[in-house]
């Protein structure tokens, strides 16, 4: 757990005392990663050098406009709307019309992990109890199926479980 400590909990607890610098970091950060793709380039994301540009760069999103770049991008693999290609997608139920697929990046898998990692760090050191024994994991399937494409998509509780390391796995 000290080893969480150094690498997860301290630079979350750092960050937590600069929020807003840490925001501006990263939406630069997201910026410069996904300037040239076709979204990138159409909304200029390369003339954005902060927040209010970005606001008036970019107007408000819906699934359904963000839709054809992800379809895009998963037919082609060109970048349509990230730079990368998703590993996976989470598969929404779709109750207010078609089912949508959430591109699920390895930086997304990242920071499922990291997040786990802190709750984990928090939960042990406050009730160190809860780590004796077995535990209980209740997730949906990570593969409920594939597309045209073989890019596999489901849920992502399944997907951090299937992907968890092995010293995690023998408390399950």
């Amino acid at each position: 757990m000290q080893v969480l400590r150094w690498t997860h909990w301290r630079p979350f607890v750092h960050a937590a005392k600069h929020p807003g610098q840490i925001q501006r970091a990263l939406l630069q950060q997201l910026l410069r990663r996904n300037t040239t793709t076709r979204f990138g380039r159409e909304h200029h994301l390369n003339t954005v050098s902060n927040y209010d540009d970005f606001i008036g760069a970019v107007p408000v999103q819906t699934y359904e406009t963000l839709r054809p770049y992800i379809e895009d991008q998963e037919q082609t693999g060109e970048p349509a709307l990230n730079i990368a290609q998703p590993v996976m997608y989470a598969k929404t139920s779709g109750t207010t019309g078609q089912a949508k697929l959430i591109p699920i990046l390895p930086a997304t898998l990242q920071e499922h992990k990291r997040s786990q990692a802190i709750q984990s760090y928090v939960q042990f050191t406050t009730e160190p109890r809860a780590y004796y024994g077995r535990c209980v994991a209740i997730v949906s399937p990570a593969e409920e199926g594939t597309l045209d494409t073989g890019t596999p998509y489901g849920s992502t509780s399944g997907f951090m479980y299937q992907n968890m390391p092995r010293l995690a796995k023998v408390k399950y």
